[in-house]
């Protein structure tokens, strides 16, 4: 295996999943695939006995199975004080799992390029706190990676999504819709130099959501043709947590999307159309569209005067988000390409910028590259008492001043997730 000054990885580290990338010499920002072919890995983790871990996809298989011994969304725990899970006389930290599945992910590309792979630039979510950021390095650390930097998510999808090439300057309102977060930022483009000035999280309304309704929904299905039973067999559990997810799936590329339930010998095909989806999912568009315009007004922006609106994560996918937005945006919103992978690109980037300065694949296109140009910080935000959600100023290189609030409103539905 080969060894070069230049293999440095942008990962993307989210709480629901992790990716890996790199920047060719030809300039493009490319995510490597795992040994299941996957370019982006599941922080799920199964421990199955006292010594064995399975991770990612094969994990999720087994969620329903074996729950007591599953961890999903491993990565959300991070820098939980005394979180660990108990499975098979041992006890497993956070650090732990999550060092499994990115020691997992290391080794698959490293295999896959023939090289080895020791240094990585982490995007994680604006949210994290040092506590939060400060696990990162620790289990960083078991996969035997060095962490050269750690940067905000936000940036690092500005950059994926090329939003620091747009022609006009001025503030972009960036929707990264995840899994189980929706990170709401305001990013200021000054030329090509961008930075981060405030952004806030919502727990409650995001892509995980969404599947929450259609698990419902094919629950409900499954007891009506039942004649209103619901036997406890694990099995159905997991075809309808599966079923959830591959609907939604589907119906980001076509109208309709079908599945089928089997257990105690009742088979029910179910079949949802994108306004079912609309319907059974009424309340989340409702509370983004609430949150969207207070995180706004709190931060003193006008949406008439925003340059750019870009959305991107996997709930960009959704073709009633992308909708909504789009009409109520109009032309201000921007082409990024692949919403899902726009993170996990501007980390390759950002990683060649910061730890490879002279990277051949900074040369061919530099011209479309950020030049780390000034970027002003932004004075305090201090809200005012009883304020139903506060903006929180990040900076451009992933981490908020020391004692900033952690950017969460006080109502309910925006919580840190439990």
């Amino acid at each position: 295996m080969t060894r070069d000054a230049h293999a440095i990885l942008g990962i993307d580290l989210d709480i629901t999943s992790a990716a890996a990338s790199i920047l060719d010499e030809d300039g493009e920002a490319r995510l490597l695939p795992n040994a299941d072919g996957d370019d982006v890995t599941p922080l799920c983790v199964h421990v199955f006995d006292e010594d064995g871990v399975a991770v990612g996809n094969e994990a999720r298989r087994m969620l329903a199975l074996d729950r007591q011994h599953v961890v999903e969304d491993v990565a959300m725990h991070l820098g939980e004080a005394g979180w660990f899970l108990e499975a098979h006389g041992r006890e497993w930290t956070v650090q732990e799992l999550v060092g499994i599945v990115l020691r997992k992910l290391r080794e698959d590309v490293s295999d896959l390029r023939n090289t080895e792979y020791g240094t990585a630039l982490f995007a994680v979510p604006a949210w994290f706190d040092s506590a939060r950021r400060q696990a990162v390095y620790e289990a960083a650390a078991i996969a035997e990676l060095h962490v050269g930097s750690l940067v905000n998510q936000p940036i690092a999808g500005a950059l994926g999504a090329g939003l620091h090439t747009l022609k006009q300057d001025g503030d972009i309102l960036l929707l990264d819709i995840g899994q189980r977060d929706t990170e709401i930022g305001i990013i200021e483009k000054e030329g090509d130099a961008i930075s981060l000035r405030a952004s806030t999280v919502d727990f409650k309304a995001c892509g995980r959501s969404f599947e929450v309704r259609l698990r419902r929904h094919l629950l409900e299905a499954y007891k009506q043709a039942a004649g209103g039973t619901v036997p406890d067999d694990p099995r159905l559990a997991q075809q309808i947590y599966d079923g959830a997810r591959q609907v939604l799936s589907a119906l980001s590329t076509r109208p309709q999307a079908a599945t089928r339930l089997q257990a105690a010998g009742v088979a029910v095909p179910v079949t949802i159309d994108r306004p079912t989806l609309a319907r059974v999912a009424d309340d989340l568009m409702r509370q983004l569209d609430a949150n969207l315009s207070a995180f706004l007004e709190e931060a003193g922006r006008d949406p008439a005067s925003l340059a750019a609106v870009a959305l991107i994560g996997p709930g960009a996918r959704i073709p009633l988000l992308r909708d909504r937005y789009s009409a109520r945006f109009g032309a201000r919103m921007a082409d990024v390409g692949d919403p899902t992978r726009c993170i996990a690109r501007g980390a390759a980037l950002l990683a060649a910028l910061r730890h490879a300065p002279d990277h051949p694949g900074l040369r061919a296109p530099r011209k479309t590259m950020p030049t780390g140009g000034t970027r002003r910080r932004a004075p305090s935000a201090k809200p005012e008492n009883g304020s139903p959600f506060r903006a929180r100023l990040g900076l451009a290189d992933g981490g908020a001043p020391q004692g900033a609030p952690l950017g969460v409103g006080g109502g309910p539905s925006l919580q840190r997730p439990q």
